[in-house]
Parts: structure tokens; C-alpha cells; sequence
């Protein structure tokens, strides 16, 4: 989350009204007493966003590419400051005996970066959800496996 209090409350409720379905699960938490904590930097997220938009908003096939290799050069490293700000902000927020719940794409990497003191359990398998997402657009060429790993990323949670 890119902001807390009123901010995030409001960004829930509009991902709640477009039918995400994991806003509808943060708005239930928060139902039930959860804090909203806001987790990322503001401008990382819009500089990643911007250069994205820079992408699919080209008009020629050469401010694509320009774009895209842009993107490219610069994508691990906003990761990593993402990365690095949302530890700092787990480890500044979450005092002991507390519970946290993350919701973070299969790239971003924290458990590194967090005290030794704080306990992660990913409910899914991140390379899994990596491989998935590799074969997404060769989908025809692996697809007994690509449909093995959808099965996989929709079970049940045990």
C-alpha cells in the first residue's frame, strides 16, 4: 500500500468497487480489526508505474523499444529500493507478538532484508508462482505444465 489512514481506506474501497478480489479480502481483514500499514514508497512506485505507461503509450514501435530497454535497465533497482523501504517499514511497524499479513508479488524479495526475529510463511511457493508467470506467453508450448501451476496457484490454502 502506497498510503494508510483515510488514503488507504479510500484506495481499498475502489479496488473493493472495480471487483478486486484482493482488495475485498484487505477490506474484510480490516472489517475484523486489521491496521492498514502503508508499506511502499509513493514515488518508487509511481517512477516504476510511469516508466510502464512510457511503454504502452508509445506511439512508434522505436519509443517502445526505447521505453522497454529503459525499463529494463532500471526495473532490479526500483525493485530493490521498494524492497528495501517495505523491510524498513515491516521492522519500523510490527512490534513484538504482532501479525502481519503482506500481500507482494513473486519478484520482490524482503525475507533477506527483515530481522532474524521476524517470521515469514509464504502461503504459496514464489518460484512456482515465477515459472507461472514465465510461461504465461508460451502458453501453447508448455501447456500441461502452465495448467499444472494454475491448478497449484488456485488450490486451497492448507
Amino acid at each position: 500500500m502506497v498510503a494508510d489512514g483515510e488514503v488507504g481506506q479510500e484506495i481499498v474501497r475502489e479496488g473493493v468497487k472495480s471487483g478486486s478480489k484482493n482488495y475485498e479480502l484487505v477490506a474484510r481483514l480490516l472489517q475484523r480489526g486489521a491496521i492498514l500499514v502503508k508499506t511502499e514508497d509513493f514515488k518508487l512506485v509511481k517512477e516504476e508505474r510511469d516508466r510502464l505507461l512510457k511503454i504502452t503509450q508509445a506511439k512508434t514501435k522505436l519509443k517502445k523499444m526505447l521505453g522497454f530497454i529503459r525499463y529494463r535497465l532500471t526495473k532490479d533497482l526500483l525493485l530493490n529500493e521498494r524492497d528495501k523501504f517495505i523491510a524498513q517499514r515491516i521492522d519500523e511497524t510490527l512490534s513484538q507478538g504482532e501479525i502481519g499479513i503482506i500481500f507482494i508479488g513473486a519478484y520482490h524479495n524482503i525475507k533477506k532484508r527483515l530481522p532474524e526475529d521476524i517470521q515469514i510463511k509464504e502461503i504459496k511457493d514464489t518460484e512456482k508462482v515465477k515459472e507461472y508467470q514465465r510461461l504465461l506467453p508460451f502458453y501453447h508450448k508448455h501447456k500441461e505444465r502452465f495448467e499444472e501451476l494454475a491448478k497449484y496457484l488456485v488450490s486451497p490454502l492448507t
